[in-house]
């Protein structure tokens, strides 16, 4: 209350109450605050069995098990009051390190309309995030009060129930002692009432509750207290980012508090950062750290083992994530001679992308554990780093044959891909996508759409996600994006209906399938054909495609590849329903080849029948179209060389004018044209 105050005194800057409200409305969507939910209990488990995992076979004391546990049990009470009273509050007595780059203004700004205005509800994303960070950090602090008591205990020489006794002492946890804080919250609650704080009873008693354990709390040793909040701290990733990724950390950060636009680029850097050092351990380097090793620089020191204790830690975690990847690898080597293997690991798929396109339409998801037809992201597990460089090895095993490179050369790659991983997976992300778009290297119609979507996610940024997410809920359909006005329209929720899907290479809308969490496999039946065949369909370019050359349009291409998309899907389907067997026998380049025809014959027929449609626009009278349309249709059948018979039926038009396009109609001669036929 006296920091909002001071805050009313002082004035907030608008520019800071622009920022947290942004932060707000990105950070607003159920699946970012379900990840915030998910992240804090994958890392409560690992770290817990970490712990276990440490007392029992290294200090041999199996019973230390149970004592951390029941501590956190017994502190989730305490957890879900804390929660409470920052839901309803915003306020905490804890001094927990927010995971947010932007100050918590919000909790100091009221906006005219009180709980009436929308904008007043902003400040419940952060609210919810640090209720859910605090419940988080007092559970896994209370199981850490007791085990470090009953270390404490036990240096002492004690065993049995004079050591269990001997914790309660520590921790204050004896009767007498719980009544003593139980009547002195009662008085400390019921002085702020007197001195006009106005409290349901609800919330008189849950705050009785919270300043009981906060009296119980004080008078545990302040080594105990001091270790069991960092512990805590650093499992629900609230901490200040250590090591060589701190000091980038720090660099980013003293940038964009210069030149704020940045965050646009870089909005997360902390928490981030944290969760990347923390999966690091899981992978070798955890060893190097064990050891003290410290990458080389003096500030990798603090991420390095300090005591025996860390060391341990260390060397555990590096041992669980060598034996998660290694074991893994082989369960999905096993499936490697299946066309649609049960189990694999998938990492950020093919460099081309045309053929990244054609994996998302059947369902795949980067970055993920497949499992039937089912898709699981690990990317936000303390594994995942681990894992993804194991994904991106056997991608590169499927699309890059790999199979004849020496061993090693697949370890060099190995190590090469840890690093990219580290790169696609971090806040680094979003500079390495700056960077592409600045370089002289990178596809220029890829790169353009890159920046289209860039340019729309952030100019609807200030739409809050939770809104986009249940309109996609309801609509998964993606929506073309060609320019940047349709860019920024494909991201407003309700306005994007207003354009057209966006098609994959067979000319089908396209449905955003799952979540960032997992994701179902429905594949059709030809693109498990393309699949199992392992050939791709090459993507279209308008830069390169014109119509006896005028460059086409949007709606032109749109509809080019719409047609073009359907032809090859019909000649595909055909090949597939009555020789499948011998395009089996194909080798992959020859059946390469085969499809790359098709697709090439099928944007031929295309673009003959867009260049008819724009010579049909030029006639409004009934008789004369329907005369044109029969010239077309015998010009078709002429053209042997490009049409089979079963695909003039795809190219014909019918002579009824509903089927021409009606914009840019003029009249023209008819004898004219007769005469010219």
């Amino acid at each position: 209350d006296l920091l909002t105050y001071i805050d009313n005194v002082n004035g907030i800057p608008k520019s800071e109450v622009a920022w947290s409200l942004w932060y707000s409305s990105i950070l607003s969507g159920y699946e970012t605050q379900l990840l915030n939910i998910g992240a804090n209990a994958i890392n409560i488990g690992m770290e817990s069995m970490v712990t276990i995992l440490q007392k029992a076979i290294i200090d041999k004391d199996i019973k230390a098990a149970s004592s951390f546990l029941s501590g956190m049990i017994s502190g989730f009470s305490s957890a879900l009051d804390e929660s409470s009273q920052i839901m309803k509050t915003g306020q905490s007595a804890r001094k927990l390190s927010k995971k947010l780059e932007s100050k918590d203004v919000l909790e100091s700004k009221l906006f005219k309309g009180g709980n009436f205005n929308p904008v007043n509800w902003a400040k419940f994303v952060s609210r919810f995030m640090f209720a859910v960070d605090s419940g988080a950090f007092v559970t896994i602090k209370s199981g850490q009060f007791n085990l470090l008591a009953r270390e404490m205990a036990q240096k002492e020489g004690l065993s049995g129930s004079e050591l269990n006794k001997r914790i309660s002492e520590i921790l204050n946890n004896s009767s007498s002692v719980k009544e003593s804080a139980d009547i002195q919250a009662e008085i400390d609650i019921q002085n702020l009432i007197d001195g006009g704080k106005n409290l349901s009873e609800k919330s008189k008693q849950r705050m009785i509750r919270l300043r009981s354990a906060e009296i119980v709390e004080q008078n545990i040793p302040e080594d105990i207290k001091e270790s069991a909040s960092s512990f805590a701290a650093k499992t629900t990733y609230n901490y200040d980012p250590e090591g060589w990724l701190g000091v980038v950390v720090q660099g980013i950060q003293a940038i964009t508090r210069k030149v704020q636009p940045l965050r646009l680029v870089v909005p997360f850097t902390r928490v981030v950062a944290n969760v990347l050092n923390q999966q690091i351990d899981y992978t070798p380097y955890g060893y190097l750290r064990a050891t003290g090793w410290n990458f080389g620089t003096k500030s990798d020191r603090s991420t390095s083992a300090k005591n025996n204790v860390e060391k341990q830690r260390l060397l555990i975690k590096a041992t669980i994530g060598t034996i998660a990847w290694s074991g893994l690898y082989m369960l999905a080597s096993m499936y490697d001679d299946d066309d649609d293997p049960y189990f694999d690991i998938t990492g950020k798929g093919p460099s081309d992308f045309n053929k990244k396109n054609q994996l998302y339409s059947q369902g795949w998801k980067p970055y993920s554990l497949k499992i039937g037809n089912t898709y699981i992201s690990y990317q936000y597990t303390p594994i995942g780093l681990a894992l993804s460089a194991v994904g991106n090895y056997r991608d590169e095993e499927k699309y890059k044959n790999l199979s004849q490179s020496t061993r090693t050369q697949k370890l060099i790659k190995a190590v090469f891909l840890q690093s990219k991983s580290a790169l696609d997976m971090s806040f680094l992300t979003g500079l390495s996508g700056l960077f592409t778009f600045l370089s002289a290297d990178s596809d220029a119609e890829k790169s353009e759409e890159k920046i289209y979507k860039a340019i729309g996610k952030t100019g609807t940024s200030f739409i809050p996600n939770i809104i986009k997410q249940v309109d996609k809920k309801f609509d998964p359909t993606i929506y073309d994006a060609s320019s940047v006005k349709s860019a920024i329209m494909a991201d407003i929720p309700f306005v994007r209906s207003s354009l057209k899907p966006k098609l994959n290479a067979l000319g089908e809308p396209i449905d955003k399938t799952g979540n960032r969490f997992f994701t179902i496999s429905e594949p059709t039946k030809i693109w498990k054909f393309l699949d199992k065949n392992e050939v791709f369909i090459s993507g279209l370019s308008p830069s390169t495609n014109n119509v006896k050359g005028e460059q086409m349009s949007p709606d032109e291409f749109y509809r080019y590849a719409e047609i073009s998309g359907q032809i090859a899907k019909d000649k595909i389907t055909y090949i597939m329903d009555k020789y499948e067997k011998e395009f089996n026998d194909l080798s992959v380049k020859d059946r390469q080849k085969e499809i790359n025809k098709i697709t090439t014959k099928a944007r031929q027929i295309a673009k003959y029948k867009i260049g008819y449609e724009k010579r049909l626009s030029q006639f409004k009278d009934e008789s004369e179209l329907d005369y044109e349309i029969d010239i077309i249709n015998r010009e078709i059948k002429e053209q042997s060389d490009l049409y089979d018979d079963e695909e003039v039926d795809k190219v014909n038009f019918s002579n009824t004018p509903e089927s021409i396009p009606t914009s840019g109609r003029r009249r023209s001669r008819s004898r004219t044209i007769k005469r010219g036929r």
